[in-house]
């Protein structure tokens, strides 16, 4: 693990370490459902968008999605009480996802191509057609 992912891990246990403590120890942020929690993700994307739109300095952008990122790791906490789901359950649906959708970058197996298509059109055809395969597996 190099030491950028190390900071990345540390400051997210400590994230979710101070999550855990709110959800037992605050009355406010332990009365949360998912849906009442949902309403603050829309309303905090919404302010993502706006820090961005308005070309915000980085540090709004950064203050508005630390808010994004305390509402899913909410979710995932609420998740986990349930005994449903976990935030690492959420970061592996992603990578999964991630990989699924960009097939011009990945092998199935999440190794990278020998011949990586690394143009905007070849994403774009390959998400295109990952999701008609999810939809049309949904359906």
């Amino acid at each position: 693990m190099n030491p950028d992912d190390e900071k990345v891990t540390a400051a997210l246990e400590r994230a979710r370490g101070i999550v855990r403590l709110l959800r037992s120890e605050c009355g406010w942020t332990s009365a949360l459902t998912p849906q009442k929690l949902t309403p603050f993700l829309i309303e905090e994307a919404h302010e993502v968008h706006d820090a961005v739109a308005s070309g915000a300095p980085d540090a709004d952008l950064v203050s508005e999605l630390g808010d994004v990122l305390f509402q899913i790791l909410l979710h995932a906490e609420l998740g986990r009480e349930r005994g449903a789901f976990d935030l690492d359950d959420i970061a592996d649906a992603l990578s999964e996802k991630l990989l699924r959708r960009n097939t011009h970058l990945f092998n199935a197996d999440g190794s990278m191509r020998s011949d990586p298509q690394r143009s905007v059109e070849a994403a774009e055809a390959a998400w295109a057609e990952a999701k008609r395969k999810e939809k049309s597996a949904r359906s």
